[in-house]
């Protein structure tokens, strides 16, 4: 019995029988190593005057190797490729032992035997050929001996030959078995790394498409999966598609601090997977915006499945044991009613998100149009940001008359645009295009630069008038707004009484500290202060008697109907008496009647502003109908 130590000496374990080298590459490798051996000392043999062994290898050669090498390549028949190889092998190396070749050298190849037989046979399998081979050539001798043939070897170079062959034959064993283990380790070491190295891409993968800190899909993971559920949407079905805006997070982050602000997102998430419905895809699309999207009936109306989410506003998250209240601003999109494909459809809910954020509604769906209305928009911007370097835009003039005598008071300047394409751009659209980015910072300095320099010019000519000049709620973040009024009136030697800078109510709603701090300041630099739109915000009362205001102004919405709507009566006779007691001007704009003018008069209106009187007129046309207005005055007064 072969012991545990004989076994690991001779590589008999099962871990030294198993290859990791394909039979077919040992097979094949072996073979173009051997044929041009052979057929090399084939040649050689045959100059040499060994004809016998010469053909005995070029018969090796072709018949044997070559086939082996052929079924090897075409990875057929492997078993039978085996076989010819070590026939061959047995054939050439017996031969070369038994004559003993030119001058007796050929033995000293029988020696490579062993190291082939492992090689191409593998462990168990080169045993059995090396024993064979062995066997068969103590046969050989033996025969030889008998009928006289083989080389003239002495009983000490035969006993050395075979203690000699069985010594290599161990070396061989050992040899595979070291090769054997090398591929071993070397396979499982490439396997392991393999593993650890997919392991690591399927990260990377899982990291490019989700999101680090709630693990939900991210824009582009989301992007694909909506596109899948796009696909399988049918002619029964929609996809509505709603996009999440966070309002105040930033603030918030800033204020609870980065740790506490991983553990809000979190929470929202959670908060948003637990309102959803099993089939529905959630995604955290950028830091502060979540979209998700879900298929319904085509008859069903998406304001059902978001119920909860409506019903649960807002999110609730406790930081440092104080609760925080997250407000989200939310649009809707469906599939196949308002977008042709998923595209379009998260660029469209994400549209309706911010359509609602300017309405400062919680949630508007897509209508059709919007997305027009967006592209046009951004177009605006940047034909207004070019307008405004390349001096496209102008200022007209809209007179200010005292409602009892004519007589001109002052001018409200008004920005118009003409395009050199598409020609006028009403203001309305570009005004809003303006407050919604920092345009209207460069716009309202334009603006104050132009009036003023006008205004002096006015002043300058005998022109005694005051000219307003329309300052948006946005313009109260302008650091610069004060510096560049004072430095305008510097450069004009315009003085701040001259001026009126009109204010709507919208800009004390959102700031109203700061806004009244800086109304103080314009009022204390000399500038006159009106207060545009009165009656249609909601804060009037409570700010306007510590507000230092010279005039309101009358909102043309409740001109237009006088003097046929007695509500409106009512609202503006009540707003010119509190005008009155507090010690200020009342301006009416959007006359465009006799009888509303009448009627103003009536009511103790103290300055008139309308088409009735006069539409808005580039200064030199304005010039001239002032000097008809003055003429006519002349004319009326008791002197003339």
């Amino acid at each position: 019995m072969v012991t545990h130590w004989g076994r690991d000496v001779l590589g008999l374990h099962t871990y030294g029988v198993v290859e990791i080298m394909p039979k077919q590459e040992r097979i094949r490798t072996a073979c173009m190593i051997g044929l041009p051996v052979i057929l090399y000392y084939s040649l050689y043999n045959l100059q040499a005057g060994l004809q016998a062994l010469a053909w005995l290898q070029f018969g090796v050669a072709f018949l044997l190797l070559a086939p082996a090498l052929i079924l090897a390549v075409k990875n057929i028949l492997l078993p039978l490729s085996e076989t010819l190889l070590m026939v061959s092998s047995v054939i050439i190396f017996g031969y070369m032992q038994i004559s003993g070749g030119l001058d007796a050298t050929g033995v000293y190849w029988v020696y490579v035997f062993p190291f082939v037989a492992f090689f191409v046979a593998g462990q168990k399998n080169g045993w059995l050929w090396s024993i064979g081979f062995f066997v068969l050539s103590i046969a050989a001798h033996k025969l030889g001996k008998i009928i006289n043939i083989g080389g003239a070897y002495s009983s000490v170079q035969v006993t050395q030959q075979y203690a000699a062959f069985l010594f290599y034959t161990v070396a061989a064993s050992m040899f595979n078995r070291l090769r054997s283990d090398f591929e071993h380790r070397l396979h499982d070491e490439l396997t392991e790394r393999s593993a650890a190295a997919e392991a690591y891409q399927s990260q990377l993968r899982h990291r490019t498409l989700h999101d680090s800190q709630t693990d939900l899909p991210n824009r582009m993971q989301f992007f694909t999966l909506l596109t899948q559920k796009v696909a399988q949407c049918d002619d029964t079905s929609k996809i509505t598609v709603a996009y999440i805006k966070l309002e105040r997070i930033l603030e918030i982050s800033n204020i609870i601090g980065s740790d506490e602000s991983r553990k809000l997102i979190r929470s929202i998430a959670q908060a948003l997977l637990n309102r959803m419905k099993p089939d529905t895809i959630l995604a955290r699309t950028g830091f502060d915006e979540f979209a998700l999207a879900f298929c319904l009936s085509k008859g069903e109306d998406e304001m059902h499945d978001l119920h909860d989410f409506l019903d649960s506003r807002p999110f609730i998250h406790h930081a440092n044991g104080q609760p925080l209240h997250i407000e989200y601003t939310m649009g809707l999109c469906s599939y196949p009613d308002f977008a042709s494909g998923s595209d379009q459809l998260l660029r469209r809910a994400e549209q309706a998100m911010m359509r609602a954020r300017e309405k400062h509604l919680p949630l508007l769906r897509y209508e059709s149009g919007q997305e027009e209305a967006f592209i046009r928009h951004h177009l605006l911007y940047g034909k207004l940001m070019r307008a405004l370097e390349s001096n496209q835009l102008s200022l007209v003039y809209q007179p200010q008359v005292d409602i009892s005598s004519g007589k001109l008071l002052g001018v409200e300047a008004l920005a118009r645009w003409r395009d050199p394409q598409e020609g006028w751009i009403a203001p309305a659209e570009f005004i809003h295009v303006a407050e919604q980015s920092g345009l209207i910072h460069p716009l309202t300095h334009w603006i104050i630069r132009q009036g003023i320099a006008q205004c002096s010019e006015w002043h300058q000519t005998g022109l005694d008038i005051s000219v307003s000049l329309n300052l948006s709620a946005r313009c109260f973040d302008d650091t610069e707004l004060v510096n560049h009024l004072l430095e305008t009136l510097r450069q004009t030697r315009a003085k701040p009484e001259w001026i009126t800078l009109e204010l709507t109510e919208s800009t004390f709603m959102d700031n109203p500290e700061k806004a009244l701090r800086l109304v103080k300041q314009f009022h204390d630099m000399g500038f006159r202060i009106s207060i545009d739109d009165f009656g249609t915000g909601y804060s009037s009362l409570a700010y306007l008697k510590n507000l230092n205001a010279d005039e309101l102004k009358i909102d043309r919405g409740f001109v237009m109907n006088l003097p046929d709507s007695p509500d409106d009566i009512a609202i503006v006779q009540s707003t010119i008496h509190l005008a009155h007691n507090l010690g200020l001007k009342v301006v009416a704009e959007g006359i465009e009647t006799a009888a509303a003018s009448l009627k103003l008069r009536e009511l103790g209106c103290d300055i008139a502003q309308g088409y009735y009187y006069s539409r808005p007129m580039p200064p030199e046309v304005l010039d001239l109908w002032a000097a008809s207005v003055a003429r006519q005055h002349s004319f009326d007064s008791p002197e003339a």
